[in-house]
C-alpha cells in the first residue's frame, strides 16, 4: 500500500494526494504533521488480537516527523488504515549528499506552503467581509548540515563513501531552538532533500535590485 520514503499523513489530516493547497481554518495548530515512512514491518498474528484473527498478515509502517514542540525528529508506528498518501518517493532517489552539504526534511516543501485562513466580518464603515491568508509554518524543519554517515555499529565514519544500500542513514546537525543548542540525528536518506549551494552572485543581484528600487522611491 505504501513504500519507504513516501510522504504520508494521519487520516484526519485535511491534505491528500494532489491537494496540498487547501486553506486551513478553525484552529490549524491542532492539525497533525506530515510524515515520511522510514521502515515497514510485516506481521503475522500467532493469536487473535481484537478484530484481527490468528494467521492474519498485515504491515506496520514506521513514520518520522519534525516536532514543533521538541524541535527534534520523532518516530511512531502506524497501521496502514491510519495513513493516507500525500506524495510518493521520487524514482531513482539514491544520491547520497556529500559531507558538508545542506539538506532539508522532505516534508518542508509542503509544510512551508500551508496557509491559515481567517474571515474579518464587515463592521462599522466596512460593510464587506474579507478573507485573510497567513503562512502557517508549524512542523517546518530547519535546514540541516550533513556531518557523516553512520556505520553498522552506529559510529560515524567520515572517511567512507556512502551508497544507498550500504549506508541508508545520514548523520545531520542543526540548531535546536527549543533546547538552545545544536542537535544531531541519524535520518534515512529517503527523508532528506539536498539543497543547492548558495548562489552569491544571484543574492548580490537581488540586493542591488532592492537597493535601487528603494533609492528610486526616495526620490
Amino acid at each position: 500500500m505504501f513504500n519507504i520514503g513516501d510522504i504520508v499523513a494521519f487520516n484526519t489530516h485535511p491534505f491528500f494526494a494532489g491537494h496540498t493547497d487547501i486553506v486551513l481554518a478553525g484552529d490549524p495548530l491542532q492539525q497533525s504533521p506530515l510524515m515520511i515512512i522510514t521502515e515497514e514491518k510485516n506481521i503475522t498474528l500467532s493469536a487473535d488480537k481484537g478484530h484481527k484473527k490468528k494467521g492474519d498478515s498485515f504491515t506496520h509502517y514506521k513514520c518520522c516527523w519534525y516536532s514543533a514542540t521538541t524541535h527534534r525528529f520523532e518516530f511512531a508506528w502506524f497501521d496502514p488504515h491510519q495513513l493516507k498518501l500525500i506524495e510518493p518517493l521520487p524514482p531513482n532517489f539514491d544520491t547520497v549528499p556529500a559531507i558538508g552539504c545542506n539538506v532539508i526534511f522532505r516534508t518542508a516543501r509542503i509544510e512551508t506552503q500551508k496557509k491559515k485562513g481567517s474571515i474579518q466580518y464587515g463592521t462599522g464603515m466596512a460593510t464587506e467581509d474579507h478573507l485573510g491568508l497567513k503562512s502557517l509554518m508549524s512542523f517546518v524543519s530547519p535546514v540541516m548540515h550533513v556531518i557523516g554517515y553512520p556505520s553498522n555499529n552506529g559510529k560515524s565514519d567520515k572517511k567512507q563513501t556512502a551508497t544507498l544500500p550500504a549506508f541508508p542513514l545520514v548523520k545531520v546537525k542543526w540548531f535546536n531552538l527549543g533546547a538552545d543548542k545544536y542537535s544531531e540525528a541519524e535520518l534515512p536518506l529517503s527523508c532528506l532533500e539536498k539543497l543547492p549551494p548558495f548562489d552569491t552572485e544571484k543574492i548580490a543581484a537581488i540586493k542591488n535590485s532592492i537597493a535601487a528600487k528603494l533609492s528610486k522611491n526616495k526620490h
